[in-house]
């Protein structure tokens, strides 16, 4: 898995992104619980790989906090 939070990413950005279309746009139902499902799966997928090599997950953490406090 190339890189796990990616995965998380996406998958979160399609989920919210449908919560927020179906409240301006009315989807079909196979597109809605299309768009929600792939979502849910990259999470899934994603939170797997980060969770079979949490060294990754540190080194992230501890970049991501020298950044903001530096």
């Amino acid at each position: 898995m190339k890189n796990p939070l990616l995965f998380v990413s996406i998958g979160l950005f399609l989920v919210v992104g449908r919560m927020i279309l179906t409240q301006f746009v009315s989807l079909p139902d196979f597109l809605n619980g299309l768009i929600l499902g792939i979502g849910l799966a990259l999470e899934v997928i994603g939170l797997y790989g980060i969770s079979r090599n949490p060294s990754k997950v540190k080194k992230f953490k501890k970049s991501f906090f020298k950044k903001i406090f530096s």
